[in-house]
């Protein structure tokens, strides 16, 4: 009896010492890690909010969905709100009343190293993900659906939205399916050769998806900034092969920025390495000749000009013209013949090589110019669809009106008048068209 009093003593003071609620500082630590947990926990979650809110809006506009930011976030947002805010309106109320400006040094520090970290993150390898441009429509159907589940939120009395099954399917059809069909037709799309030839002006670049997934630039445009746009816009972070036909600058000057704005792999011109730059000996480089020839996943790529042994008659400042790299893209469907700034003269010498020319799309030689019109080349290549490369009103008239005369029995595409061309076939070889000018609102005439 008595051993039973004791077991019962001990078990009742058992449960006093496991209820007893903590002290001191145990209780002030207690509190301190739990609104700590709390804090970062619900930081997170809105961060987390935040990044998949504005992702497709962020996506459509800058073409990337960044993966770091929900973690930047819960570090930078609150040194900058708690901290460098609070410095600033401080020092700026003292500076009302007494001219003084105080914790300047301290303010510029801070926001410095914040910007220093923010920008060494932002580089970091996979902090963000590249996203192809993609149709509006989709965006406009994402945010329909959170304005419904807002709505829905609003109301008093509610079944939780997992319970709630109707309403749960349409918001998920609604926001997320239309970005896995479209993404599933591109990928399907993904496996063919398409090519842009891109306004830049009086001057020339071209971006060639190859069926493999690989990209090739060729020529830059006398700045880079339209390519590497329209490289964003594409979803690409990375140039495999960066092609320089020749040394003149309306070809190859936008090196330099391009460089800074992708990872190039392979730097391929004619030999005469045109475009000495400290960035472009970071890349691999290959001088073309003729007989060169790359085979891809469905594709191959050959060079026909220049080679060894070829001499230019061409004025000094013309006769870069003449050894500009030439390069044939073909699928099992149809070819792509870019001819940089080959003369009349390169023309002829190229011709007799008949069938090994004859392409299917030709990026006419020189802009259109009329000392780059070479019949026999012409009847040689025998382009269903020819495509010009100039500046809108360029000082040099280009295209000229010979040439255009020339390839009448072609269908034929300017970028001064039609901007970017872009090229693409179907499964059954029916080639697709699209140029900027279908997408631009009509110029208004008074």
């Amino acid at each position: 009896m008595r051993d039973q009093v004791a077991s019962c003593s001990t078990t009742t003071n058992g449960k006093e010492a496991f209820n007893q609620k903590p002290s001191g500082f145990s209780a002030a630590y207690i509190k301190v890690f739990s609104a700590v947990r709390r804090y970062i926990f619900s930081s997170l979650m809105l961060s987390l909010a935040a990044t998949v809110g504005t992702a497709p809006l962020v996506a459509y506009v800058f073409n990337y969905f960044s993966i770091i930011s929900p973690l930047s976030n819960l570090i930078f947002t609150p040194f900058i709100g708690f901290i460098i805010l609070p410095i600033s309106l401080m020092s700026s109320f003292i500076f009302l009343f007494s001219g003084f400006f105080p914790f300047s040094y301290m303010i510029n520090s801070a926001t410095n190293t914040c910007l220093d970290a923010i920008k060494y993150v932002g580089h970091w390898d996979h902090a963000d993900l590249p996203i192809a441009a993609f149709p509006l429509i989709l965006l406009i159907s994402f945010y329909f659906a959170i304005f419904i589940l807002a709505v829905y939120s609003t109301k008093t009395v509610r079944k939780p939205l997992f319970q709630n099954t109707t309403l749960l399917i349409l918001v998920i059809t609604t926001a997320i399916v239309p970005f896995i069909v479209y993404a599933s037709s591109q990928f399907i799309d993904y496996k063919r050769l398409r090519t842009t030839v891109l306004d830049v002006g009086q001057g020339d670049s071209s971006v060639v998806e190859l069926p493999d997934g690989r990209v090739m630039v060729i020529d830059t445009g006398r700045t880079g900034f339209q390519t590497a746009s329209f490289l964003k816009y594409r979803g690409f972070r990375r140039v495999d092969f960066l092609v320089l036909t020749h040394g003149h600058p309306d070809h190859c000057g936008g090196l330099s920025y391009l460089q800074t704005q992708f990872n190039i792999m392979e730097i391929w011109d004619n030999g005469l390495w045109p475009c000495q730059d400290k960035a472009a000996r970071r890349a691999t480089h290959t001088a073309l000749k003729r007989g060169d020839t790359v085979q891809g996943e469905g594709y191959s790529i050959t060079v026909l000009h220049p080679y060894e042994g070829f001499y230019s008659t061409l004025p000094e400042n013309q006769v870069d013209n003449d050894y500009s790299a030439v390069l044939k893209i073909e699928d099992k469907l149809h070819s792509f013949l870019f001819t940089g700034d080959i003369s009349e003269e390169a023309e002829a010498d190229i011709s007799h090589l008949e069938k090994r020319i004859k392409s299917t799309i030709l990026k006419i030689p020189h802009h259109g110019s009329r000392s780059s019109l070479n019949v026999h080349f012409l009847h040689s290549v025998s382009p269903a669809v020819a495509i010009v490369s100039a500046g809108k009103n360029n000082i040099f008239s280009h295209p000229h009106a010979e040439t255009l005369s020339a390839y009448s029995n072609s269908a034929l595409y300017r970028t001064d008048r039609d901007g970017a061309v872009g090229i693409a076939w179907s499964i059954n070889g029916v080639i697709k068209i699209s140029t900027a000018r279908n997408f631009r609102m009509l110029e208004a005439y008074s």
